[in-house]
Order: structure tokens, then sequence, then C-alpha cells
């Protein structure tokens, strides 16, 4: 790892601020877009030996993008993270749109916001405890279990879960603390 660590210090000290090219009339604010935070990125992240790749998986009934920041001598750094489900195909690829630049950002310290240590939605976020429960009205798809994947995915999540928790009832929990 110290290869890699080497290159993103260096493509840190070099990176410029990305520049908020995008409006976003719902919230009346400005943004930076994948497209411009790429292009602003891919020529010194490639001067300094680094590729981003950003796959996406589905592993036992979730989708995974993965953002991969690749050294050329091998060494690569990853970060997983489980996507809600949308039934709209197109909003579900404004949604794959919208995580993929978060998760960039976040991997390589992009920041193109102004940062109001979290006043601006600290008044509207009230946590609630998940309950899990199982209803009995499509029992067939309650009698599958959860996956291994789909518990790990909520323990890291910090969703709490019943160890009998059905596959289904599990899909439900994740989307919904993802909304969040």
């Amino acid at each position: 790892m110290q290869k890699i660590s080497q290159a993103l210090v260096k493509f840190q000290s070099q990176l410029k601020p990305v520049s908020k090219e995008s409006e976003n009339p719902f919230f009346k604010s400005s943004y930076a877009d994948l497209s411009t935070i790429l292009q602003s990125v891919m020529p010194i992240l490639s001067a300094n030996g680094l590729a981003v790749v950003q796959p996406m998986k589905v592993q036992e009934g979730v989708t995974i993008l993965a953002t991969n920041i690749i050294h050329e001598s091998g060494e690569m750094l990853t970060s997983e993270m489980i996507l809600p489900s949308h039934a709209d195909p197109q909003k579900y690829g404004a949604l794959i749109t919208y995580y993929k630049r978060y998760q960039l950002q976040a991997m390589l310290g992009i920041n193109t916001e102004e940062d109001d240590d979290g006043n601006s939605v600290s008044n509207s976020y009230k946590p609630s405890p998940v309950k899990t429960s199982i209803s009995s009205n499509n029992a067939q798809n309650n009698q599958i279990g959860a996956s291994d994947a789909q518990k790990n995915a909520m323990k890291k999540m910090g969703i709490q879960f019943a160890d009998n928790v059905s596959k289904s009832e599990a899909s439900r929990l994740i989307e919904q603390a993802n909304k969040k």
C-alpha cells in the first residue's frame, strides 16, 4: 500500500477545487456533477499513475457499487456500498450517478460543497429505531432467511434485526436505511 499511498498524497497536493457548474432547482443550490469531477481529477490521477473504476455487482439480491482507486503498481483501494433499489430505470440511473459521485469524492478527498458542520440537516434529522417484524401475508418469501451478505450489510449500517429475519424484510430494512 506504500506506492498507492504516496501517489494519493501527491494527487491531493495537486488537486484544485472542483467548480460547481450544475444547478439543483429543488434545493436552489449548485453542485459539481460527476462529469465535471471526473474531468477535473482524471488528468491528475493519470499523471500520478492512478485510475478509477466504479463497477457494480449484484450479490445475493443486493446491488453493490464499488469504487476502486488503482495504482499502476497493482495496489488498489476499494470502497463498497449497497445501493437502494428503484423500479424506475431513469430514476435508478440518476441514483447510481449520485452515489458514484459521492463515493468518488469521499475516496479522493474532494470537497465541492461548503462545510456547515451538518447544521443544514441537524434539525431535520431525528434517528428512529429500526424495528423488525415478519408479516405472514407472504409466507413463502418470509420462509427464506436473509443472506449472510444482507446480515453483514445490516450490521455495518447499524440496523437492528432478529436472527430469523427474512430475505424480503432484510431488503426492506436496507432500503429504508439508505433513504435516511
